[in-house]
């Protein structure tokens, strides 16, 4: 019965990480803690089935359960995780001052390409084709004479369920890419996108591309730059499953039943300190692509510094050891505001130095 309580919570969580991480993408997300919220009709239980004389006596702890799962962010559980952050105290990242307009307009028109084009920006929509495997798509190009560059917002899959149950993992040659002689130079900068190749791509080191920027910003916590096949299976996994510490199967705090680890008694020789405990992250079959750039918050930053951000590098081989599970670091406009903070962070230090 446990069993089937946990495959229908599971079931529930997919859908509801599905409807965040999509609405997310289309800019409908409002961020607040009641929108991250599996709602479920306390009349129903989460067992299910059985016979009219089975329902009844179950009534109460389906009661439990679902008044519970009403009331309770799944998602969160995923802190609980010694492995839900990267190490600290990465390598930072170090970037040239004119770098910073770059990474403020990617992000500005990244944020924007969910929106319908106005004046002179024109928007191109790319169906979906199952058999040139080609995901859906809008490509909005910008006029912006006074930095002679032209910029390309892709936004990407209508679904996050759609893209992480029927990704197409097989290698295929990449061809007819932008490749242009009339271009001084080609940047690509992503900031959450998923992985996308057997190996690590990063820029070619010929002299053509070396003032080239090829970037994917990650904030920690975001799911998907980790999300796919067997990642997003082992993620709902530690949502439906009980937190760390406890032994229920809805995992908690507003569940009596909860069975928590029994204290010690004060004449007994006290424990030795437990290790943190880590979620064992499955094998990653794809890499993602660029240098991997982490925006997170300062370790123990205070109230005052909330609004405070750093840009680390990471690796492909350190991303495959974190759990990340928190769709509001999904968010484009969190992305775009930690860049924002980041080059004014940039401009303020060269002012004062």
């Amino acid at each position: 019965m446990e069993e089937n309580a946990q495959e229908t919570l599971q079931a529930l969580i997919s859908t509801k990480l599905d409807s965040v991480i999509t609405s997310i993408d289309g800019e409908e997300f409002g961020g607040k803690e009641q929108d991250l919220v599996i709602k479920e009709d306390p009349l129903v239980g989460l067992r299910g089935g059985g016979d009219s004389a089975g329902r009844e006596v179950a009534r109460g702890a389906n009661r439990a359960i679902s008044t519970a799962v009403i009331s309770t962010n799944y998602f969160a559980k995923v802190h609980l995780y010694a492995n839900s952050k990267l190490p600290p105290n990465l390598p930072p990242l170090q970037l040239y001052l004119p770098t910073y307009p770059l990474l403020c307009l990617a992000a500005n028109y990244s944020q924007r390409a969910y929106t319908k084009p106005t004046g002179e920006e024109r928007e191109a929509f790319v169906n979906a084709d199952w058999r040139m495997g080609t995901k859906a798509m809008v490509i909005k190009s910008v006029p912006i004479d006074d930095m002679n560059c032209v910029v390309f917002a892709i936004r990407g899959s209508q679904t996050f369920m759609d893209w992480a149950v029927n990704l197409n993992s097989a290698p295929v040659s990449p061809t007819d890419f932008l490749d242009d002689a009339g271009f001084k130079r080609i940047h690509c900068i992503t900031f959450g996108t998923p992985p996308i190749s057997l190996l690590p791509l990063n820029k070619p080191a010929t002299h053509r591309y070396k003032k080239s920027l090829f970037m994917s910003f990650i904030n920690e916590g975001d799911p998907v730059p980790r999300a796919d096949k067997a990642y997003v299976r082992s993620l709902l996994s530690l949502y439906a499953s009980p937190a760390p510490g406890t032994k229920c199967i809805a995992s908690v705090p507003a569940l009596k039943s909860c069975k928590r680890p029994k204290a010690k008694r004060a004449n007994s020789a006290p424990a030795a300190p437990t290790k943190a405990t880590t979620w064992k992250v499955p094998p990653g079959e794809l890499s993602n692509a660029g240098r991997l750039v982490v925006l997170r918050e300062p370790r123990n930053a205070g109230a005052e510094a909330q609004d405070d951000v750093k840009a680390e590098i990471t690796s492909d081989q350190e991303l495959r050891t974190v759990v990340f599970g928190d769709p509001v670091m999904h968010m484009m406009k969190v992305y775009a505001r930690r860049i924002e903070v980041l080059a004014t962070k940039a401009v303020t230090a060269r002012i004062w130095a």
